[in-house]
């Protein structure tokens, strides 16, 4: 290939970035351009402890093995702990959301996780290797950690070649991961004239180039506009449901994706993880989040002066409930207590034991006012928000922090370290 003259701030940017452009083309190896191959292994971390067999593989039920399992993950600089004792476990197949605020210490784990950052404390597993060797699973990696760097004056489908050949893949497969996302009509024009969302798939595209069993995003939405959210959107969920090239592995492959919009991630991942201040908040479904959320209901009855009768009701039901205005809020959780009746029992259809659950309160609570004489003319379910529920954990997470005086923010040092 010919060499492609370079201006002195592209030659700046791309000394500066290398080792970014490296990785969002991992594959075999963590290269980067210039590198003799044999200078390309990931830097030995030193031993980790061996993570219990008991807290190996904890997949989806009766699924594979996790994709990524690792306990008491902790990363210091000097006396600052950016990352605490934080578990992580995304299980095979899924779109896995990474969420926490500007400096929860989101990239300073996936740093950890790809090898690029050694732990200070932690154990487990990737891909079902272990943590502490990346060479034996981050060829099966793909990644994209912040912005993409890529050289400005080459085409996109001459960068992702060129990555190809650096990583001894076949570049014969440039043409299909250029239509995969969705760059097809774009290949033969300069990186330099992309604009961000296409930089930032283009940038996939060279995370894709192995057929990756899992893929690391970092924030592949920051800085675009709502057109390129929603079709990054789009290009992620694809990534993990649709087909492998003929072929490949056929293995189903885990994405795992890092923001801070809350608003995004729900959309396309079945997986959440929520950390604040480098600890654990929440991983689980994304459904699981709301599941031990408590649902507010507004009752109002016809007549006024009525609430008080309605409201000695609803507290006989074991239902907490507060007087605002002309109306009942009724905190409403989504275990029914049996003394709600339903019309075959507890364990019937409507009852608080039966399929609808919460419904069935309702439904019980309406006819009990009603055999009562009360006429409800309002019920309103008052869900919380995916936002509230988000919000709660991180300010539990934080009010647990300063109460057992470990806030990693808390003690500041001049040893560099950012949280991010």
């Amino acid at each position: 290939m010919r060499p492609v003259a370079q201006t002195d701030d592209d030659r700046r940017r791309t000394t500066r970035d290398r080792a970014t452009a490296t990785l969002i083309g991992m594959t075999t190896t963590t290269s980067t351009p210039g590198l003799d191959a044999r200078t390309r292994a990931p830097v030995a971390d030193p031993p980790l402890t061996e993570i219990p067999d008991g807290l190996r593989g904890t997949g989806l039920p009766g699924g594979p093995p996790a994709a990524i399992d690792v306990r008491g993950l902790t990363k210091r600089y000097g006396r600052r702990t950016v990352v605490r004792n934080l578990d992580v476990t995304v299980p095979t197949g899924v779109v896995a959301g990474f969420v926490g605020p500007n400096g929860a210490g989101k990239t300073t784990t996936l740093r950890m996780l790809l090898g690029l950052v050694r732990p200070s404390e932690g154990s487990g597993t990737i891909l079902g290797e272990p943590l502490g060797e990346p060479a034996r699973y981050l060829p099966r990696v793909g990644a994209l950690i912040e912005s993409p760097a890529l050289y400005p004056t080459l085409s996109g489908r001459r960068n992702l070649a060129s990555l190809a050949v650096l990583a001894g893949q076949d570049p014969a497969g440039v043409d299909a991961i250029l239509d995969e996302v969705g760059l097809a009509g774009r290949g033969d024009d300069a990186f330099r004239t992309y604009s961000l969302g296409m930089k930032q798939r283009l940038a996939i595209g060279a995370a894709l180039l192995s057929d990756p069993d899992l893929l690391i995003l970092d924030e592949p939405t920051n800085g675009l506009d709502p057109s390129g959210i929603r079709q990054m959107r789009a290009l992620v969920r694809s990534l993990a449901d649709g087909e492998r090239e003929a072929g490949a592995n056929g293995r189903p492959r885990t994405v795992l994706v890092s923001s801070h919009l809350l608003s995004e991630v729900e959309q396309i991942c079945d997986w959440i993880i929520v950390v604040e201040q480098g600890r654990l908040a929440y991983q689980g479904p994304t459904d699981g989040l709301m599941a031990s959320t408590t649902s507010r209901v507004e009752l109002r009855p016809e007549h006024a002066d009525s609430l008080g009768m309605l409201a000695d009701l609803v507290a006989g039901f074991g239902l907490p409930v507060d007087r605002a205005g002309d109306r009942l809020l009724v905190e409403l959780d989504h275990t029914a207590p049996a003394a709600v009746p339903g019309p075959d029992g507890p364990d019937g259809p409507d009852g608080p034991d039966g399929p609808d659950g919460p419904d069935a309160v309702l439904a019980g609570l309406n006819r009990a006012a009603l055999a009562r004489g009360i006429t409800l003319v309002e019920i309103t379910r008052q869900r919380t928000s995916l936002e509230d529920r988000y919000q709660g954990l991180v300010e539990s997470t934080r009010e647990t922090a300063r109460s057992t005086g470990t806030s990693s923010m808390s003690t500041s040092t001049s040893t560099g370290g950012e949280a991010r």
